[in-house]
């Protein structure tokens, strides 16, 4: 029997529901380490461990961004929603504010091809809404944009 995965969650820009059945024996995300080998911030290339995070932990339907071994404080147990029919991929990163409760997305798109995962992330700017890139290379230019390869 095929399981289906509903995610539901509302954003301060209006509600969204994503109903995704998950394909048998391809993981949306696969949990575990993913080691951060390539990495570009608002264009500029960054150094992963030095000018950037050098892993994402994926754990229990959550991620994490770590530098040299530390949870990065803004960048921790984001909740993952996803849309796998689209191209490319999409992915919200969700996370609530500690003091306030309120729920902060990060669109992005993804692709994972074998233990490679490629990431561009869309990062908020003031008083406007957040667009979600619409390629690779577009996040390339803007955001954060990433591969890494899970550890084995």
């Amino acid at each position: 029997m095929r399981s289906i995965q509903l995610l539901l969650f509302v954003s301060a820009f209006g509600g969204l529901l994503l109903a995704e059945e998950k394909p048998k024996g391809e993981p949306i995300l696969a949990e575990g380490t993913w080691t951060i080998t390539e990495m570009s911030l608002n264009g500029k290339k960054a150094v992963p461990g030095e000018t950037g995070p050098d892993e994402i932990i994926v754990k229990d339907g959550k991620m994490t961004f770590y530098k040299k071994g530390e949870a990065l404080n803004h960048f921790k147990d984001f909740t993952l929603a996803v849309d796998t029919k689209s191209t490319p991929k999409k992915m919200d990163l969700i996370t609530k504010n500690s003091e306030t409760g309120a729920r902060h997305f990060l669109p992005a798109i993804y692709q994972v091809e074998e233990s490679e995962l490629t990431l561009g992330v869309s990062l908020p700017q003031p008083d406007v809404k957040t667009a979600r890139h619409a390629s690779f290379e577009e996040s390339e230019k803007a955001g954060i944009h990433l591969k890494a390869r899970l550890k084995k």
